[in-house]
């Protein structure tokens, strides 16, 4: 076969119609035929099967005889000549390889280029070799391959450590591109990132569950990478998944302690949404850890100021997000970043919560503080026990016995719940839906606060009927007031957390996930006033009442305006 294509898109495109075999193997046939020795005419391809494959390729590349051979091709045979076009820019037709057939090697996210570039420039800062990225290992598998590959486009040198020989394989074959590339394959082991020499990036793929985690003892393969990487002698940018920063249960926890108490985290990153390149939804964190024997008391939590509103939508990676940060991460301010220096030991009392939002200071925190202080302050968790709330099913029902799940738009405008109008049934013999509806049964007094999407709204259950079976849905957290607690009076919390300055601090401290969220640990913690020693609740619960006659004369008004809307009256 002779290709008479002359660019390197067309030179893929063609070589791939006519083969018929799988882009690795396109890869590596081309890197062969590009490290055929001699002058003059292209390259050269004649082989049938994998065999041949295998010995045609680590002929001409021999650097690829150490690796075990696991790229098939079909036993049809195969003749090609390169063109000699082609042949005079390797990489400009290793760049147009991985635009064409990128999608081949990474269906989830990947990070974005401008994330990528902060973290790499940050581990070589200060580096007194000559090639900035000369010792930079990233580690990790289809995100990872494909992200070194990007920083070899860039003109870098770069290695990678991966436990899939093929990416192995594929990223050593860039040599005969005239990258200067270098692999290693990490065998399984907890320390097995612990050997690489230089700074590393780990790279995970996306959170997925799998039955035999590669590297680690994690089912979650974040959680395996962040922790091997913790062996690793030099600096590290370790990336996880936006929720590990905010969560404080599991084996999150326990991999977050380790790295905190080894004193090398420097900075803990909260991307927004977007910065995933291939998807709008996509949120990772971002570790950046010193080298071994370089501990420091306390970490700098950094987090993309959030819009009016509190949220992003998709896509939402501000335009000069990089520059920010790398700007910050030398220490310049940016208006685009909220960032607080943090003790370690505050850090591993808050179950590792890196949320930045629980250490700012925000116009009208100082009327919260003075009031705190004036008349002294339990934790939330003292006034009243916190219910976190789960799915209770999907199964709709209109018949008797079933049960209301209340949700957000349940509330009314001053807060009061109304009857749910979503119905359930739970399934007869359902232990697990029976154990949570036990739990989420809603009792006359009980708030209701919303803990994800609107975060904040705070409602309460005012009476339920007789017969009726009220239950809070999964975005709710119920705060039930506990007896012989400092207060009896559910309004008085009520009123302390719609005011506006609450409200702000509470956003604040949703993560920069997807869907924002608020911890129930963080709402335990939360500091609330005591009452007026000599006016007790009483001003808080004529509040209350105030803003419920204003809504219900608000809701009037709005039915005779939808009345009047609808009149055909001319």
């Amino acid at each position: 076969m002779n290709l008479k294509a002359v660019t390197a898109d067309e030179y893929w495109r063609e070589l791939s119609a006519r083969t018929r075999i799988e882009p690795p193997a396109l890869l590596m046939i081309t890197a062969a035929a590009m490290a055929e020795p001699g002058q003059g005419g292209g390259g050269r391809v004649s082989l049938r099967g994998t065999e041949s494959l295998r010995r045609f390729v680590t002929e001409r590349c021999p650097w690829l005889g150490r690796l075990t051979w696991n790229i098939a091709v079909p036993p049809e045979p195969i003749e090609i000549e390169l063109p000699e076009a082609v042949l005079l820019d390797p990489r400009a037709l290793a760049e147009s390889y991985f635009r064409l057939f990128r999608r081949s090697f990474t269906r989830r996210a990947e990070i974005r280029d401008e994330l990528a570039r902060v973290a790499v420039d940050w581990l070589v800062r200060d580096d007194p070799q000559d090639d900035p990225c000369s010792g930079v290992w990233v580690a990790g598998e289809s995100r990872a391959f494909l992200l070194a590959v990007r920083l070899l486009l860039e003109g870098r040198s770069v290695r990678l450590a991966t436990p899939s020989v093929m990416l192995a394989q594929l990223f050593l074959a860039l040599r005969a591109f005239s990258f200067n590339a270098e692999a290693r394959v990490l065998e399984p082991g907890e320390g097995a990132l612990a050997r690489l020499d230089g700074p590393v990036f780990s790279v995970p793929e996306p959170n997925t569950e799998e039955e035999a985690p590669r590297l680690g003892k994690y089912s979650l393969d974040e959680l395996n990478y962040a922790e091997a990487a913790a062996e690793c002698p030099g600096r590290l940018a370790v990336l996880v998944s936006g929720g590990m920063l905010y969560r404080t249960l599991g084996d999150d926890v326990a991999v977050k302690r380790r790295l905190l108490e080894s004193g090398r985290v420097r900075f803990s990153i909260a991307f927004p949404i977007g910065a995933g390149a291939a998807s709008g939804v996509e949120t990772f964190g971002l570790l950046l850890c010193g080298e071994r024997g370089d501990e420091r008391p306390g970490v700098t939590l950094i987090d993309f100021v959030k819009p009016e509103g509190g949220r992003t939508g998709r896509g939402g990676w501000p335009a000069d997000a990089a520059e920010a940060l790398d700007g910050l991460l030398a220490g310049r301010e940016t208006a685009l970043l909220d960032h607080a220096a943090v003790p370690v030991p505050r850090l591993l009392e808050r179950q590792c919560a890196l949320t930045v939002g629980e250490y700012l200071q925000a116009p009208g925190d100082d009327g919260i503080d003075a009031l705190l202080k004036e008349r002294g302050s339990r934790p939330l968790s003292a006034f009243c026990e916190v219910i976190r709330c789960h799915s209770l099913g999907a199964r709709a029902s209109s018949g008797a016995g079933a049960v209301f799940e209340a949700m957000p738009n349940d509330l009314t405008l001053a807060g009061d719940l109304r009857q749910p109008a979503k119905r359930i049934d739970i399934e007869p013999g359902d232990t697990n839906a029976e154990r949570r509806l036990k739990k989420q049964i809603l009792q006359p007094g009980d708030l209701l606060i919303t803990q994800r999407g609107r975060i904040g709204q705070v409602g309460i259950v005012r009476e339920i009927p007789e017969g009726e079976c009220w239950a809070a849905g999964q975005l709710f957290l119920v705060l039930r007031l506990r007896a012989g607690g400092p207060v009896g009076s559910p309004e008085y919390l009520m009123k302390y957390l719609l005011s506006d300055a609450v409200q702000k601090r509470l956003k604040r401290f949703t993560s920069n996930t997807s869907v924002p969220q608020l911890r129930a640990g963080q709402l335990e913690s939360f500091p609330l006033p005591l009452p007026d020693p000599e006016s007790g609740t009483a001003a808080a619960e004529r509040s209350v009442e105030r803003i419920r006659a204003l809504a219900a004369e608000v809701e009037d008004l709005q039915e005779r305006l939808r009345q009047e809307m609808q009149s055909l009256t001319v």
